[in-house]
């Protein structure tokens, strides 16, 4: 079934980029660089992303994971969609088509939705997790054009500020120097 692969390849996309649900849906199989990098890189195109960012970005082995099993489930080249529409194979699947899906799984999973708009919330946990990564190379990861954006995404949790104040060094200077 189609909507069942993409849903699961979407979604671990989201999770495991931090890329908006636009960026990822709208990839082609052009859009994958395979020798460039130890696993190959994606290149998420301006004109696919909201802020008109292009980046080239390396793939983790994850991420590699997840290209890979649509490569093999779903053969294409070129500029064609590597999340087609089920209705019209040579265009990508709609936004809203995709939030259904997500919907419908979480619904099946009986989990309950992140805080956040759909895809959106992945977007934020991505960033929380890379909370340790210097501000540009998260940017850059995530497709972020303005670092200051940032701080609308990232949310310590109570475990990171825990964490955050175990490693604290308190400093005191000697009485009189």
């Amino acid at each position: 079934m189609v909507a069942a692969s993409h849903v699961s390849e979407l979604l671990d996309l989201a999770n495991l980029t931090g890329r908006r649900l636009s960026s990822i849906r709208l990839l082609t199989y052009a859009d994958i660089l395979p020798d460039r990098g130890p696993s190959g890189s994606l290149r998420f195109r301006a004109d696919a992303d909201k802020m008109g960012y292009d980046s080239v970005v390396p793939m983790t082995p994850g991420v590699r994971s997840v290209i890979d099993r649509v490569l093999r489930d779903r053969l294409g080249i070129g500029n064609a969609p590597l999340f087609p529409s089920p209705k019209d194979l040579g265009q990508p699947v709609s936004r809203y088509l995709c939030d259904k899906w997500l919907r419908e799984a979480e619904r099946l999973a009986g989990v309950e939705k992140l805080d956040g708009r759909l895809w959106h919330a992945y977007r934020t946990k991505f960033a929380t997790e890379m909370v340790d990564v210097p501000d540009r190379v998260l940017a850059k990861l995530g497709g972020w054009k303005a670092i200051r954006t940032l701080d609308l995404y990232q949310q310590p949790s109570d475990h990171m500020m825990l964490e955050a104040l175990a490693k604290r060094r308190e400093l005191r200077e000697k009485a009189g120097t």
